[in-house]
C-alpha cells in the first residue's frame, strides 16, 4: 500500500491544504468554546448542572441510536 502512495516506509507525507488548516483552526476554537461554556454554565447552575448534563446526554444518545426509516 505504501508503494501506491509513493511514501517511503516510516515517514508521513506532509500534505495540508488551506481548507484543512481552516478546519483544524475552527475545530480547535469550537472545542475550546464548549469547555468554556460548560464551565460558565456549571458556575451559574450549581449542582443542577449535572442533572441537566445527564438529560442532554440521554437525549443525544437517543438521537445517535435512532435508525433512519
Amino acid at each position: 500500500m505504501a508503494e501506491d502512495m509513493n511514501v517511503s516506509k516510516g515517514k508521513l507525507q506532509r500534505d495540508l491544504g488551506l481548507l484543512d488548516a481552516v478546519g483544524i483552526g475552527v475545530g480547535a476554537v469550537i472545542g475550546a468554546g464548549i469547555f468554556v461554556v460548560t464551565g460558565v454554565a456549571a458556575g451559574v447552575a450549581g449542582p443542577a448542572f449535572l442533572i441537566g448534563l445527564l438529560i442532554a446526554g440521554f437525549a443525544a444518545t437517543c438521537n445517535g441510536l435512532s435508525l433512519p426509516n
